[in-house]
C-alpha cells in the first residue's frame, strides 16, 4: 500500500538528515515499531481503567498515525495531533487507505478548541518537550473529569539509547526520565499517577502477540526477569515506563 512505502520514505528522510543518529539499522528499528502493535496494549491499559467501553481518545504527538488508526479500528474514536505536518499527511493517507471514518489528525492543538476526551496518549513523546510540567498540565484541559492519560516513555537508566542505539549516552540526555523524577513531573501537573509497567511486564502475553521488534530471547527474559522482581528494582531496570495519570481533585 502506498501508506507503507510512503513511510519508508519519510523515515530514510530523517535518516538522511543526520545519518550519525539515525542510519539504516534504526530507520529499520522504527519501521518495525510502527508495525507491531502497540496499540493493543494501549487498548489494553485503558481498558484496565475504562472498562470495554468505545472512548473517545486524544492521540498526542501521534506522528504517523498508525496507533490512531488501530484504536479507532477497534471501535474508538480518535483524533491525533502532531506539529509535523508531513507526518500528519501521511496520517490521512492512511485513514484514506484504511476507509476510517472515526478518526480525525490535526497539526495544531488550536483545532482542538473545545474538545474532551475519555483518555489522552501520550506515547514516546514527552521526552521530547522543552517543558515537562506545563505540556502536561496543558493536556489536563482536554481530560474531561474522569479521564485518564497513559503516558509512555524510555527509561533514562536503560542502558541502549532509545533515539540513537548507541551505549549508555541516554544516561547523559537530561530530556530522558527516571522513574522518581518522572512520578514527582505527573505530580506536580496535577495527576495522581498509576505505575503500569509492572503490571504490562507481568502479563507480556496479553499485551504482545509476539515479540514484535523485540529478539525471542529478550521477550522471554523480560517476561521471566518480570514475574519475579518487585516494583522498585523494575522501576530501575525496565526499557520504558507505562503509567496512568488521573486528574487529581
Amino acid at each position: 500500500m502506498r501508506y507503507q512505502v510512503e513511510i519508508r520514505k519519510y523515515l530514510q528522510g530523517l535518516g538522511s538528515t543526520d545519518r550519525r543518529s539515525f542510519g539504516r539499522s534504526m530507520i529499520a528499528r522504527e519501521l518495525k515499531i510502527i508495525h507491531a502493535n502497540r496499540a493493543k496494549r494501549i487498548a489494553h491499559i485503558l481498558s484496565y481503567f475504562k472498562g470495554d467501553n468505545e472512548l473517545t481518545i486524544l492521540d498526542v504527538g501521534c506522528g504517523l498515525g498508525d496507533i490512531a488508526l488501530k484504536l479507532a479500528a477497534t471501535g474508538h474514536y480518535v483524533v491525533g495531533v502532531d506539529t509535523d505536518k508531513k507526518a500528519i499527511e501521511l496520517a490521512n493517507l492512511g485513514k484514506q487507505e484504511f476507509d476510517c471514518d472515526t478518526v480525525a489528525f490535526y497539526s495544531t492543538y488550536e483545532a482542538l478548541h473545545g474538545m474532551k476526551f475519555e483518555a489522552i496518549v501520550c506515547n514516546q513523546v514527552i521526552e521530547h518537550v522543552p517543558e515537562p510540567i506545563k505540556f502536561l498540565t496543558d493536556l489536563r484541559k482536554f481530560l474531561l473529569p474522569s479521564g485518564v492519560l497513559l503516558l509512555t516513555t524510555p527509561n533514562r537508566l536503560w542502558p541502549i539509547d532509545p533515539h540513537t542505539g548507541k551505549l549508555f549516552t541516554s544516561w547523559l540526555d537530561n530530556r530522558l526520565f527516571t522513574w522518581g523524577r518522572l512520578e514527582k513531573t505527573l505530580v506536580m501537573a496535577g495527576y495522581t499517577v498509576h505505575n503500569m509497567t509492572h503490571y504490562i511486564i507481568k502479563h507480556l502475553n496479553d499485551f504482545y502477540e509476539n515479540p514484535e521488534h523485540h529478539s525471542t530471547l529478550k521477550f522471554m527474559i523480560t517476561r521471566f526477569v518480570g514475574s519475579i522482581l518487585p516494583v522498585h528494582v523494575i522501576n530501575l531496570l525496565t526499557e520504558s515506563f507505562y503509567l496512568v495519570g488521573e486528574r487529581s481533585a
